[in-house]
This record gives structure tokens, sequence and C-alpha cells, in this order.
């Protein structure tokens, strides 16, 4: 899969939040700052993410999300796995053992008043 970009000032941000910063300065926890020329920032090693005050955030989402829209993944086009098949079995089957109990319930209740009402 191509991983598309956006440009932020000096950043680089892809679509799973990686991201590459440009001409940047890292501060280590003991407060040591380390100047690099390009910076790597995995995913899952991001906490959070400030947002500046003066950009709507609204409309902001919609546009990045307009922007990695890509083509509406058609479910129907994928093979179900076996697992989808026999999880969609057994659904069918617990279904149909419902509509057998309701079934039948709906007969005693029905042969029930017909008793009652041949007792009166």
């Amino acid at each position: 899969m191509k991983l598309q970009f956006s440009v932020v000032s000096n950043k680089l941000m892809g679509r799973f939040m990686n991201i590459v910063m440009k001409e940047c300065v890292y501060t280590d926890p003991r407060g040591d700052n380390f100047k690099y020329d390009m910076f790597f920032v995995q995913a899952r090693n991001i906490r959070y993410v400030h947002i500046p005050a003066d950009i709507p955030i609204m409309p902001a989402i919609k546009k990045q999300l307009q922007q990695h829209k890509g083509l509406p993944r058609d479910d129907k086009s994928v093979k179900p796995t076996f697992k989808t098949k026999r999880a969609q079995n057994r659904h069918h089957e617990g279904m149909m053992a419902v509509q057998h109990i309701m079934k039948s319930r709906n007969q005693k209740k029905s042969e029930d008043e017909d008793e009652d009402s041949a007792v009166n």
C-alpha cells in the first residue's frame, strides 16, 4: 500500500500518523538537546498531538479525511473465510431454532386457548 503524506510546515505526516520532521530539536528526559536534519517518529510512539487553538478542528478533520479518502471497500467482492462462513451458518441455525421455538410456543398457546374455550 502506498503511504500518502500531507505536508504541515516542516513536518510530513502519513495516513497512519507516522511523522518525519525536518530540522528539529529532540529533548530527552534529562533535558539534553539534540539537533536532527531529519527525525522519524513511528505512530506507536505518539501519545497525543497538540492542535493550535486558531485551527477550526472539524473542518480540518473533514479536509484531511477527504484527502485520504480512498475507494469504498466492496465487502461482497472479498471471498468469505471459513471462519466467517461458519459464523454465518451458526447464526442461521440459531435463528432457525428460535423460529422453531416461537412456532411451537404459539401452537401450544393456541391449543391452550382452544381448550379453555371448549371448557367454558
